[in-house]
């Protein structure tokens, strides 16, 4: 089973409790991630914003057409993948998985192998900003990351790597929160001022600001 496999799969796991496809999932445990290339487990190719995998990988329009479409029924398919009563089968999981799988190898197929290295090579570091919360991953594209600020984001992911699979499994729930608060107050200290006003300034960054806008536009202002 190759890297990439190894991600989808787990993949599916973490997707059962939740997590969005293309929103800043809920937090999730980030013990057991390989450290190594593409071995960002908890994420893959599916559930990666079209626009940040441009970041890491330039797409050509065509790409983007296709990858969109695939990303859509990926979305429609998982949907349709969850009972309604919310409690998990082997069976659903097993759909899940299949779906995630499924919909990471049609988008690998779309990509030139030097691009799907590329955005394989930055799981590590997206999964972790994503577990972390540090920020919503649809900003990326916005705060420009220099050289150096995304060195320094795979050598905190793999470094955090190494400390989730040390953890106890009974100390896991407890231990992995500390672990990604800690994170995110390391990847904080390396954004510069104006990044960080890019963040405040995004939506996802604060949902309920956003929602509070959108009803106060909604709302007929009286006379």
């Amino acid at each position: 089973m190759n890297r990439f496999m190894r991600a989808a799969i787990a993949a599916g796991v973490l997707l059962t409790m939740g997590a969005a496809a293309f929103a800043q999932a809920p937090e999730a445990p980030v013990a057991r991630q390989g450290g190594g290339r593409g071995q960002g487990r908890g994420l893959t190719l599916a559930a990666i914003p079209i626009p940040v995998m441009d970041t890491f990988a330039t797409l050509k329009d065509d790409q983007k057409t296709k990858i969109t479409a695939i990303q859509d029924r990926y979305k429609t398919d998982m949907a349709a993948n969850r009972p309604a009563g919310g409690q998990m089968t082997p069976e659903d999981r097993a759909k899940i998985t299949e779906t995630n799988r499924k919909a990471s190898d049609d988008i690998k197929a779309v990509l030139t192998k030097e691009q799907a290295d590329a955005v394989e090579a930055a799981l590590p570091m997206l999964n972790l900003v994503r577990t972390s919360r540090a920020f919503p991953l649809d900003v990326i594209p916005d705060l420009k990351l220099t050289p150096d600020q995304i060195k320094k984001l795979e050598t905190l992911a793999t470094d955090t790597n190494e400390k989730s699979r040390a953890i106890p499994r009974e100390e896991r729930q407890t231990k992995m929160r500390e672990i990604n608060a800690e994170a995110k107050t390391q990847i904080e200290a390396m954004l510069t001022d104006t990044q960080k006003d890019i963040i405040k300034a995004h939506p996802n960054a604060n949902p309920r600001k956003a929602a509070g806008d959108a009803n106060a536009a909604a709302t007929p202002k009286k006379e």
